[in-house]
């Protein structure tokens, strides 16, 4: 896999047994960087992922963390819950959503096993429209902002199905301790992390790459 920023010739590979940090040194192009990868606006890509000659979507490759500090995770998980409830709603034959069918179907037997019923659930069967009517809540405790992070990427991994995560400025949010232990989790599951720095606060670890950005728009390694 190798991704490559727009307006910058280089294209990037991405190694499983490190993390990636990229550092760009014009605070312009730094702000429009993030700016354009928060608004997710695919008619103007600003950061591009190839694999096998293929590009690959915002929306389907990475989830973007803009900031680190200010995650909240139960109502990050109910959004992304629904949506993702949606997104299943008409695929009949898609896993989940056929375990769904198998387990509310077993549960309406049990209902009618001693009578001479039959309950049918029809194909265009919406199950986001089941919890309409109800409110779900999620609670989520963390006892740092590393666990925190490490859930939040789990969750994603396991309801997107994405293994990059592009944050803004982790290395400034975080101390080296924290940091070290985020990225000994990260490649444990084969995440990979690309954070986007302004300035480095401290030196590169042996498990970093780093990628220089500088104001002419030249790349240095």
């Amino acid at each position: 896999m190798k991704f490559k920023i727009k307006d910058f010739s280089k294209e990037f590979l991405i190694n499983e047994d490190v993390q990636h940090v990229v550092l760009i040194e014009d605070t312009i192009k730094y702000r429009e960087l993030l700016s354009q990868i928060k608004k997710d606006d695919l008619s103007d890509e600003i950061i591009f992922f190839y694999e096998n000659n293929k590009i690959h979507t915002n929306s389907s490759i990475f989830e973007y963390v803009d900031n680190t500090l200010d995650i909240d995770l139960n109502t990050s998980f109910m959004r992304k819950t629904y949506r993702y409830l949606e997104s299943i709603s008409n695929e009949y034959y898609k896993e989940d959503i056929y375990k769904f069918k198998v387990a509310l179907s077993d549960f309406l037997f049990t209902i009618t096993d001693d009578l001479d019923l039959h309950f049918d659930i029809t194909e265009n069967f919406k199950i986001s429209k089941i919890f309409e009517s109800v409110k779900l809540s999620m609670f989520c405790e963390t006892d740092s902002i590393v666990d925190t992070l490490c859930k939040y990427m789990d969750f994603i991994n396991k309801i997107e199905n994405k293994n990059i995560f592009i944050f803004n400025s982790l290395r400034f949010m975080l101390s080296r301790d924290e940091l070290n232990i985020l990225y000994d989790y990260a490649n444990h599951l084969k995440y990979n992390i690309i954070t986007i720095e302004r300035v480095l606060l401290y030196d590169i670890f042996d498990n970093e790459e780093l990628y220089i950005c500088d104001s002419d728009l030249c790349e240095i390694y």
